[in-house]
Parts: C-alpha cells; structure tokens; sequence
C-alpha cells in the first residue's frame, strides 16, 4: 500500500514536471512572438532572456547530450563572435535571441519529456489568434497587422503553429492526415491574406500531403482523391479570372513586379557584395557595405543566416536539416517531414531565422540530426 502511494506521488510529481516545462516554454514562445512583432518591452526582452538561460540550465543538467549538439552550438557562438569581431555585421541582441531563446526550446522539443496535447491546443490557440488578427485589422488595406510585421507573416505563424501542432507526430508513423486539415486552413489564411510566399508554402505542403497520402493509400481511395482532383480543376479553370482578380491579386497585379524587382535587387546586391571580400564570405557581409538597405531585412532567410553566422555556421545546418529530413522520410514520419520541406520554402521569400520565432523550426531540425542520429 506504502509503495502504491510513492508510486503515485512520483507520477504527480511527474506529471506536475512536464506541465511546468511547457508552461515556461510557452511563455518564452509568447515573449519571443512579442519581440519579432514589435510588442514586447524592455523589461519583457529581458524577461525572456532570463527565462532562456533558466531552461538552457535545466536542459543542459537534466539531460545527457552529444558532443554534436555541443560542437554545433560552440561552432554557432564562434562564428557569432567572429562576425561581430572583424566584421561588425550581426547584431549582439539579436544573436541573444536566437541561442538563449530559439536554441534551448529547439532542444527541449527534441530531448524533454512534454504534453502533445498541451502543445495541439496552444497551437489551436496561436492559429485563431492570428488569423483573427488579420480579420478584426483596423488598416484600411490590412497590410500592416503588427507593428513589426505585416501580413505577409500570417502565413509564417501559420506555419509555425503547424510545428507546434504535430510536434510530437515525430514519433507516431502514418499521422499525416492529423495536418491536412490545419494545412488547408493555413492555405486559406495566406490566400485571405494576399501574401505570395504564403500562398505559395502552404500550396507546396498540401501538394506534398496530398502525394504522400495518394501513395499510401488504397485504390478506392486514390479514386476518390482523383475525383476531388478533376472537380477541383474542372471549377478551377472556369472561375479562373475571378480568382485570379479576387483571390491571387499579388501574382497579377503590377506591383507583384515591383516587388520581385525589390526582392532580386536585395539578393544581387547582397550576392556581389559579399563576393568582394573573402572576409565576406567566410563570416557574413559587414553592415557598413550595405548601407543602400533601408533596412537589414533581405526577404531571404539563407542570406541573413549568412549576415548573422557566416559561410561555415550555415552549411553545417544545411547539411543538419538535410540528413534530419531524408532521416524522416525513410522512417516514414511523414508529418514532420512536410512541415520542413514547407518551412524551406517559405524561408526564401521572408525573414524566418535568424533571432525569429521560425529559428525554433531551424534548430529542431539540425538538433534531430545531432542528437538522436538514425533514430529520428
């Protein structure tokens, strides 16, 4: 009887151990959407900052780690360093960020014991927040939702609460079909939105669920979903200019153009800039050479990995991500797969990482690859 009560208190204590993690990983995610959104105040930023190297403490004594994560967080702290050293590009903050708040929930994901329904729910949460954001928007055009980020970031949010959603789906085979239906709303969301990126992310990761499911699935079911196909293009191709002018205004109108010449503009300078200078390089551009930026934000999340870490620092997460997502596809875990494959696409045509609630996105994945090798 005395043993059954010890063994109750120890999973209440358990239980009450888990809950506790993820209510302060939550609170870190919302002072982290508040920094990137241009809510959060000093005395917040600094809250986060603190409840960062708390969680970075429990994590790094609680848990035993590989030197892989060890050498790839010492590497991204020297690169850091380097850069802000000889090249005077990245900013200390902002580095702050990303390794003190982004980097220790990445590995709490990965290596701590946490509630997937504690964390479907919050994402539930984060969706309706969003989204009903954009609907209740007091601009007159409903182009700048937050005071940092316009609605071009529906979609990124979107697409980070699909993590969240099936964050645990990792270690579950065949649960897939738990994302198509918050992959359509995500879709929609970036169409009511008018953001192409969005657009353009989402359509992708539903074309990959769609694919993933056509092939898994039984020949009835391959009819049908080849039924729903044709329909769908059938009433598609007839309302074709109506959708185009109501609903993909931004890959038609003239200042789609406008836009993607402002996009190329920022690469290219960025591109012939950094190939002056083997420094450059090596640790990233220096801030001084791109004075003609209005501000430092490329729309290009694989050039400001580059501004922030350098060349090194962001081959090995390259190479991290690539190894963790050809991992989950040959294990079958098909869900996280899509959400990474989506998550690559929309770093292209916006800022998602670096010192960005998506760098959590970033680091899962090459954290997958360091800690838990082919078993992921």
């Amino acid at each position: 009887m005395q043993t059954k009560i010890i063994i109750e208190k120890n999973k209440f204590f358990q239980h009450l151990a888990i809950l506790f993690g993820d209510v302060l990983v939550a609170i870190l995610i919302v002072l982290q959407f508040s920094i990137n959104v241009g809510y959060a105040n000093r005395s917040q930023t600094l809250l986060a900052l603190l409840l960062g190297l708390i969680l970075s403490f429990f994590l790094y004594i609680n848990y035993k780690l590989k030197w892989q994560t060890y050498t790839y967080l010492l590497v991204a702290l020297v690169s850091s360093l380097l850069n802000l050293l000889f090249i005077e590009g990245a900013e200390f903050l902002l580095i702050g960020y990303d390794l003190l708040i982004c980097f220790p929930i990445a590995l709490y994901f990965v290596k701590g014991n946490y509630n997937r329904w504690f964390w479907r729910i919050f994402s539930i949460a984060l969706a309706i927040f969003v989204i009903n954001k954009y609907i209740t928007s007091t601009d007159i055009f409903k182009y700048q939702i937050f005071p940092n980020a316009s609605r071009n970031y529906i979609s990124v949010f979107m697409i980070f609460a699909m993590f969240l959603f099936c964050i645990s789906e990792v270690k579950y085979k065949n649960a897939l079909r738990n994302l198509f239906v918050f992959a359509v709303v995500s879709f929609m969301a970036s169409i009511m939105a008018v953001g192409r990126g969005g657009i353009i992310a989402t359509g992708f990761l539903l074309v990959v669920i769609i694919l993933i499911l056509f092939r898994k699935s039984s020949l009835k079911t391959k009819g049908l979903l080849l039924l729903l196909l044709c329909i769908f293009l059938y009433v598609s191709v007839i309302n074709l200019d109506y959708i185009l002018d109501n609903y993909f205004v931004r890959f038609t109108k003239d200042n789609a153009t406008g836009s993607n010449s402002e996009r190329s503009y920022f690469v290219s300078t960025y591109l012939q800039t950094m190939i002056v200078n083997p420094l450059y390089i090596l640790f990233g551009v220096a801030r001084s050479s791109l004075s003609q930026y209005r501000v430092l934000n490329f729309h290009n999340s694989y050039l400001q990995f580059h501004f922030t870490y350098g060349l090194i620092q962001m081959l090995i997460s390259a190479n991290l991500f690539i190894s963790s997502l050809r991992k989950l596809y040959s294990n079958e875990r098909f869900t996280i797969f899509a959400i990474g494959l989506c998550f690559l696409v929309r770093a292209m045509l916006d800022m998602l990482f670096p010192a960005h609630l998506l760098s959590i996105v970033l680091y899962y994945f090459c954290l997958l690859s360091t800690e838990n090798g082919d078993g992921v």
